[in-house]
């Protein structure tokens, strides 16, 4: 009777122990099921916010692109304007030059006239005497 009473218990020891490792594995597996839920978790939030940082780069590349068009296009009108005010500035000079050169042989021409008008006239007069 006494070797059934050990064996009971070293029966008894051994279900126990048994039951402590599933119970361990157990736990151990629930860990590693959270792990790897955190990890999905984490690894779907991470893809989530690079690509939203993907988005928001390639939004703010666009709009850097954009301002840079019409920054370079604002430049050209610029420039256009400064040759258009100049060419009309080139333009109106010349013109003034020209009206001047005229008014200046003009000027000349009637000197001249007047001129050759009085030695004729004092010419006349003198023969006349």
């Amino acid at each position: 009777m006494r070797d059934l009473d050990v064996k009971l218990a070293q029966d008894y020891v051994k279900m126990v122990d048994e039951q402590e490792r599933k119970k361990k594995a157990e736990m151990e597996a629930r860990d590693k099921r959270q792990r790897d839920f955190m990890d999905r978790m984490e690894a779907t939030t991470i893809a989530g916010e690079n690509r939203k940082a993907a988005v928001l780069e390639n939004n703010l590349q666009k709009y850097v692109d954009k301002k840079d068009r019409e920054n370079y296009l604002e430049e050209e009108r610029r420039k256009k304007r400064v040759k258009d005010d100049t060419d009309a500035q080139v333009q109106f000079l010349s013109m003034q030059l020209a009206n001047k050169n005229e008014r200046k042989k003009v000027d000349t021409q009637n000197k001249t006239e007047f001129v050759q008008y009085w030695n004729d006239k004092i010419a006349d007069d003198l023969g006349k005497e």
